[in-house]
């Protein structure tokens, strides 16, 4: 998708402003309240209702110097673009509503209102998104046009997607291999019996075994209690009449205890979160590194295609060129041959031509001296001669 020409109207300050770019690269520079983050919220606004810092409750109406609206304007963006060959005009208009209450002649503000058209064509919202969508997905979009939607406002997980999806997906082996300190995951993930899970599916193990654990940790003192109670009260009796269930329930204490102790222990798997994040960290530092210096070597490739592209470029104007003289002599030798057979056929005309003069004097009906006729002769082939040597000259 590319952009040919964008128009506001009343945008944000901008009373009127028409860019033209013909789908090329432009830069736009100014001081500062100029407008250039106007025009960038103004394609952003268009396309997905959101400035380019997605701040909320954006307005694109004008205010006047005290920082007060503007009543009464229409806003509008405009864009024409290319999707596919094909030209696509989207355009937007947002203004007040105003209306008279029954039995008032003055009209009262009532809400703002907006209307969407796809190549001059009215639309309801869902389908304007909806055509936006196709042609260029949101996420892409601000990401493109906001500098902070990715590194900042975009959650971590779809940020991580994003970027194995540009630098290919690195296994968890990969990343277990990549520190000693990663080690014991290996068998972690390996399973029992051979059955495998993910990094994620240990970590949904781990917190469900954490939420476990907190529930029986908080019954332990209850059970505890429990014991307790059921403890006869052997004080008036002699001890050793029930030392045996004594010592049965002060063993079961203890198993409790015991049990207690190990659960608290069970904070292991805490740490096992705070690891993962620290993985997911490094995966993310690893990607980003990965995409650097693909872009990098991209860069250069396409330097090297650049220069490669002049270069053949230069040989094929040279090359026209060339052939161009070569056409050019070739036809001003075919024209030279055509005018040679031209003139040889004169030439020969004219060579052939003999002296058939008057020798009688058409008045008195005598005929004419001698030195009368050879001077006839004569003038002819002087003339004959004069032709043959003009050919000639025009020949070669």
């Amino acid at each position: 998708m590319k952009l040919l020409s964008l128009k506001l109207e009343n945008f944000q300050g901008i009373k009127s402003l028409e860019i033209t770019s013909d789908g090329s690269d432009i830069e736009i520079r100014g001081d500062n309240a100029t407008g250039k983050t106007t025009i960038g919220n103004a394609i952003t606004w268009l396309l997905y209702d959101k400035p380019l810092g997605g701040e909320k409750n954006f307005s694109p109406k004008t205010l006047n110097g005290n920082g007060e609206e503007v009543h009464n304007l229409v806003h509008s963006v405009e864009a024409t673009f290319t999707d596919a060959g094909q030209q696509l005009i989207l355009k937007k208009e947002f203004m007040e509503i105003w209306a008279k209450k029954r039995g008032t002649s003055k009209s009262t503000f009532t809400g703002h209102t907006t209307d969407y058209c796809i190549n001059t064509i009215p639309v309801k919202a869902g389908e304007y998104a909806k055509r936006v969508e196709q042609i260029c997905d949101t996420d892409k979009a601000k990401i493109l046009t906001n500098p902070f939607y990715f590194p900042v406002d975009m959650k971590w997980m779809d940020r991580r997607e994003l970027l194995l999806s540009v630098c290919g997906v690195i296994t968890d082996k990969q990343v277990i291999a990549s520190s000693d300190e990663l080690s014991p995951l290996k068998d972690i993930i390996n399973g029992e019996n051979g059955q495998k899970i993910t990094i994620d599916d240990y970590l949904k193990i781990s917190k469900s075994s954490m939420t476990k654990i907190n529930e029986d940790l908080k019954s332990i003192p209850s059970r505890i209690d429990e014991a307790s109670k059921a403890k006869p009260d052997v004080s008036d009796i002699y001890p050793k009449v029930f030392e045996k269930e004594i010592i049965e329930h002060e063993a079961e204490i203890a198993e409790l205890e015991k049990q207690r102790l190990n659960l608290e222990n069970g904070k292991v798997d805490e740490a096992l979160v705070e690891k993962k994040k620290e993985i997911n960290n490094k995966i993310i530092q690893k990607s980003t590194e990965y995409a650097q210096l693909q872009n990098k070597e991209m860069s250069e490739q396409s330097e090297a295609l650049i220069k490669s592209a002049d270069l053949v470029r230069n040989a094929e104007i040279s090359f026209n060129s060339q052939r161009k003289k070569v056409l050019e002599i070739e036809s001003t030798i075919a024209y030279k041959r055509e005018q040679q057979v031209k003139l040889s056929e004169k030439y020969r005309t004219i060579a052939a031509q003999q002296w058939h003069g008057e020798t009688v004097c058409p008045t008195c009906g005598q005929e004419l001296q001698p030195e009368k006729i050879e001077e006839a002769k004569a003038a002819f082939n002087l003339s004959k001669s004069k032709q043959l040597e003009a050919i000639n000259k025009e020949g070669s």
